[in-house]
């Protein structure tokens, strides 16, 4: 691993979020970062989430840190999988119409409708 990689892994953020080019290595960052954070009591798998952008990737991350986390009983109380999968469950409640600014486009009546 590479040092920014390294610092990546033991980062005490709860946050991360790792970019990087084709090939740079993010996959395995982001499997030894989970691995870590399980494998150090940090977090539980039921709070972790790891978002992605293809199903490919998110199958790939899946089973690698099968390989990694040193038990895997509740490893699937953690979320991986595509940001568009995440945003499909993630319930938004409308009470209202969002309110315009002013230069938006108005909200079609069927819509806006409850």
């Amino acid at each position: 691993m590479t040092t920014e990689q390294k610092r990546a892994v033991q980062s005490t953020a709860r946050q991360l979020s790792i970019v990087a080019c084709a090939g740079s290595g993010k996959t395995s960052t982001i499997i030894n970062r989970v691995a870590h954070v399980i494998n150090h009591g940090i977090a539980k798998p039921s709070e972790i989430t790891v978002i992605t952008f293809t199903v490919k990737a998110a199958d790939e991350l899946r089973i690698r840190l099968q390989d990694v986390v040193s038990n895997t009983r509740h490893l699937a109380d953690l979320y991986c999988g595509t940001i568009h999968a995440f945003c499909h469950h993630v319930p938004i409640p409308l009470k209202s119409p969002p309110k315009s600014a002013g230069n938006e486009h108005p909200i079609p009546e069927e819509v806006a409708t409850p």
